[in-house]
């Protein structure tokens, strides 16, 4: 199920599945957006960043077709993970990140800080969520519980 929020005076949208959809009744009863089938995501390293965030988020990981890594996502738990091997490394902050809300904010952080994730600063000044960043430097949150 979505949620409207106003979108800078612009007009109301609403999200399903992270993408937004207009309310406009010229698109009434037209379905704009799908759950998405997969996110994904470059990496220098495929096998080792795919299997780093199998270990994140206790997900199997395997080897599709394409050569590509793979984690399946439990059933309901979203989308499955996609890790494309490129040659480039990133270079800039992602566009695009994900938020985490696990029962105990520091105790996740402190888990996967452990398996190597780190600290970055983006700018985010004193916040009550945690910007963290994988092996290959993607950013991602661990936000509070009750956030």
């Amino acid at each position: 199920m979505g949620r409207t929020r106003r979108d800078g005076g612009i007009r109301d949208r609403v999200f399903c599945g992270g993408i937004s959809r207009h309310t406009d009744a010229a698109l009434e009863g037209q379905v704009r957006c799908r759950q998405p089938d997969e996110i994904c995501i470059d990496a220098h390293d495929a096998s080792a960043l795919g299997a780093w965030w199998s270990k994140v988020l206790g997900w199997p990981w395997g080897i599709d077709a394409d050569g590509d890594v793979v984690l399946h996502a439990p059933p309901g738990a979203g989308p499955k993970w996609l890790f494309i091997a490129v040659p480039e490394d990133k270079v800039v902050k992602n566009r695009i990140h994900l938020d985490f809300r696990p029962d105990d904010q520091q105790a996740e952080v402190d888990r996967v800080l452990g398996l190597g994730a780190r600290h970055v600063d983006i700018g985010q000044g004193e916040q009550s969520w945690v910007v963290l960043a994988d092996p290959e430097g993607n950013e991602f949150c661990i936000l509070a519980a009750d956030d």
